[in-house]
């Protein structure tokens, strides 16, 4: 609770520390050495939402990574270590561009 799933800005005025797409791909972007990252995720959580069960199903778009060595283990634990509890992922795999449509797809339902 009290983190929404990506930043918000309202009136120039951002409110909450983080989110969980910062939590995400502020680790990605270093470990793969980035130019970019984007958060793709399934559904939408807003600030005051509490998240229930295993959590939600996401993709990361990596751009222009100069590193490409780093394994999903590696991602997961930075990801883990930087979310100092408040974010953590597991069970993180490579995808497909058929899986990322998939997930734009269930979104719209």
């Amino acid at each position: 609770r009290n983190m929404p799933q990506s930043p918000w800005i309202i009136d120039g005025e951002r409110k909450g520390n983080s989110s969980v797409e910062e939590a995400i791909c502020g680790p990605a972007a270093h470990l793969y050495a980035a130019s970019e990252c984007r958060f793709h995720a399934e559904g939408r959580e807003d600030i005051d939402v509490r998240m229930l069960g295993s959590g939600r199903t996401f993709v990361i778009e990596v751009r222009n990574a100069k590193k490409t060595s780093p394994s999903s283990s590696d991602l997961e634990a930075a990801v883990n270590v930087a979310g100092g509890g408040e974010v953590s992922v597991r069970g993180v795999l490579r995808c497909t561009a058929s899986a990322m449509a998939d997930l734009q797809k269930d979104a719209e339902n």
